[in-house]
């Protein structure tokens, strides 16, 4: 069976959905609300990646003059492996050009080393890093900048 990817703006019919795949990846969560509320932020985007019409996973930033700051991706644990975390960074990438970002910034915990291979093999590049920026477990943060070309 071919799979019918996409990727669309967050709307309120996905918030149960991106609820859902955050609270399977994320140890700090977000709540509902807060994940709802980001639909009328101005300075947030969501971007929604759709299995037809399931959500499989979504990434979401704040874009502030010409820099952005990533505050969450994840995609569904079932459809790991698929590159489908590609395709939301290059949506990210195709709408921050859209919108005149530069460069985009990150932080993440010192152990994760999936996300950390995933972000460098996209190019973003370590800058520093922050002593116990994580709570539930207390952990450093590395951040990473990625030139938006």
């Amino acid at each position: 069976m071919e799979n019918n990817y996409s990727v669309v703006k967050m709307s309120k019919e996905y918030v149960d959905g991106v609820f859902k795949i955050y609270c399977e990846n994320f140890v700090e969560k977000w709540s509902r609300k807060s994940i709802e509320e980001e639909i009328d932020n101005d300075l947030a985007r969501t971007l929604v990646l759709l299995d037809d019409k399931k959500v499989i996973g979504f990434v979401n930033v704040r874009h502030i003059l010409s820099e952005g700051d990533i505050t969450n991706i994840a995609v569904s644990n079932q459809y790991r492996g698929k590159k489908l975390g590609l395709m939301l960074m290059d949506k990210l990438i195709e709408l921050a050009k859209s919108e005149g970002i530069e460069r985009y910034m990150l932080e993440v915990r010192k152990s994760n080393n999936v996300a950390i291979n995933f972000y460098e093999k996209i190019g973003f590049v370590k800058v520093g890093e922050r002593k116990n920026y994580y709570n539930n477990p207390i952990e450093d943060a590395i951040l990473y900048d990625l030139t938006i070309d």
